[in-house]
Order: structure tokens, then C-alpha cells, then sequence
């Protein structure tokens, strides 16, 4: 009897030995893209990809960083997280961390944004000055200015040559109808055409450079990106940044000299 119930004793402790040694299930996420991402110093969208390992109901994939210009995760799509990365402002570069939990698994991505240069100044002296006055539009006093560095009456359709388009909307209208000028002052560049007074906006307002046969190209128009226009007695200069062959340039265009705008008021 002693002989039976060791032996089951025997049996009872190998099943529980048994049961001690199966190994448990673990859920957890593994990275399958970069560790690290590199991007330029513009707005920019990246994304990683990652596996869930034994995932089990109810655990949720998520991102978060430790920098505020990184953010945006979208999970849509299943192993991945589309995220957003913000311009970088500043003349150097930076970094940020992204880390990924999945219940009490996770990983680290890092991401580091190249620096956004000054742009390149460029002081460039137009001998022209054109332009039409067009009354009231909108609800406010529209005068259109055009630098140019060949002689071209009213003309913009002469070879090879370069235009800066400033489209204002004032509030006050010119003092002299057969002698027209934009009201001395300074004037600001709307980019988003939001209808604000005394400024110029993106839609009219652009750099452009014709092609042999007068005629612009859509690599040879760019709209400006930020600026302002001021207006003295016997002079204007033009303020602005721009895009040039991938490049953003600071152009500031001086007129020096006396003009007259074309009445176009109906």
C-alpha cells in the first residue's frame, strides 16, 4: 500500500513539475521599420511599422513623443502609425523620441530633422515700375504693382523678362485720379487671402521669369511666402521670401523714381 501511494505521489509531483515549467504566453510589439528617421527641415509626414506578438483583445497600440512638433498618430492601418512632423523654424537641427507601448511591451524611435537655413539675401534694384489701379474690389481700393527689369508698357508678355506682382487691397483710395499712386505706408502679404486691409495677397501676387517666347512656366512663377511692401515718397521696396530651385531666398526689390498707375476702374 506504502508501494501504490508513493507512486502516485510520484506521478502527482512530475504533473506539477510539468505544469511549473510551461513556459507563459507573453503578448508584446516588435519594430519593424528604421530605428531612426531622418527628414528635411520642412513640414513632413513619416511613418513606422511595427508586429504585434500573441496580441490578445483589448490591448491597444500607442505612440506618443516627447516633443511637441512631432504628433498626429493615425493607427488606421493596421501595423502601422502614419504621424505628422512640423517645419523646423530654427537654424539648427533637432531631434525628438517616439516611444510605442503595447500593454507593458514597447519600443523607442528616434527622429531627427535637418536645420532650416537663412535664406539666401538677394538686393536687387528693378528700374520699372508698372501697374493698373482697379478701383473698388471686395470692398476695398485694389492697386496692382509690377517691378520689372526691362521696359515693357504695361506688357507681360515680354522675353526673358523677370516680374515681381504685388496685388494690394487698401482702404484709401488714391488722392489723384489721373496721376495715380499707392498711398504712401507700409503694407503687409496676406498669404492666406483672408481679406484683411492694406495688404497684398498670394492669389496675384508672385515672382515670375518668362521663357524666350514671353511666356511664363510653372517652375518660373512662385508665389511668395512671407513679406511686406513699402511705400516712401520717390521710392518702394518690396520684402519678400520665396522658393528659387528649392532654395527660400530673401529678395528685397527696390524701385527708385517716379510712376503712375493705369486706371482700369469701371
Amino acid at each position: 500500500m506504502k508501494k501504490i501511494l508513493s507512486l502516485f505521489t510520484i506521478v502527482s509531483l512530475l504533473f506539477a513539475a510539468c505544469e511549473l515549467q510551461t513556459p507563459e504566453v507573453t503578448m508584446s510589439i516588435k519594430l519593424t521599420s528604421k530605428e531612426t528617421i531622418n527628414v528635411s527641415h520642412g513640414n513632413a509626414m513619416a511613418y513606422i511599422t511595427y508586429e504585434l506578438i500573441n496580441p490578445v483583445e483589448g490591448a491597444t497600440v500607442e505612440a506618443s513623443a516627447n516633443v511637441d512638433w512631432i504628433g498626429d498618430f493615425d493607427y488606421k492601418q493596421m501595423g502601422k502609425i502614419m504621424f505628422n512632423i512640423e517645419k523646423n523654424p530654427e537654424e539648427a537641427p533637432r531631434s525628438g523620441e517616439i516611444t510605442v507601448t503595447y500593454n507593458n511591451s514597447s519600443f523607442k524611435v528616434t527622429v531627427n530633422q535637418n536645420s532650416n537655413p537663412a535664406p539666401t539675401k538677394k538686393e536687387i534694384s528693378m528700374p520699372h515700375l508698372m501697374g493698373s489701379y482697379f478701383g473698388i474690389q471686395g470692398g476695398m481700393y485694389n492697386y496692382y504693382l509690377v517691378f520689372t527689369d526691362i521696359a515693357t508698357n504695361n506688357d507681360y508678355y515680354v522675353p526673358n523678362a523677370k516680374y515681381y506682382m504685388v496685388d494690394i487691397y487698401l482702404l484709401e483710395e488714391p488722392e489723384d485720379k489721373n496721376n495715380i499712386k499707392v498711398p504712401l505706408g507700409e503694407y503687409t502679404y496676406d498669404l492666406y487671402n483672408s481679406g484683411i486691409p492694406n495688404t497684398f495677397v498670394e492669389s496675384w501676387s508672385w515672382y515670375q521669369i518668362n521663357n524666350e517666347d514671353g511666356f511664363p512656366t510653372d517652375e518660373n512663377q512662385t508665389n511668395y511666402e512671407s513679406g511686406k511692401i513699402t511705400i516712401e515718397e520717390g521710392k518702394i521696396t518690396l520684402n519678400v521670401t520665396l522658393p528659387v530651385d528649392g532654395i527660400q531666398e530673401n529678395h528685397i526689390v527696390t524701385y527708385e523714381g517716379d510712376y503712375s498707375l493705369k486706371n482700369e476702374e469701371q
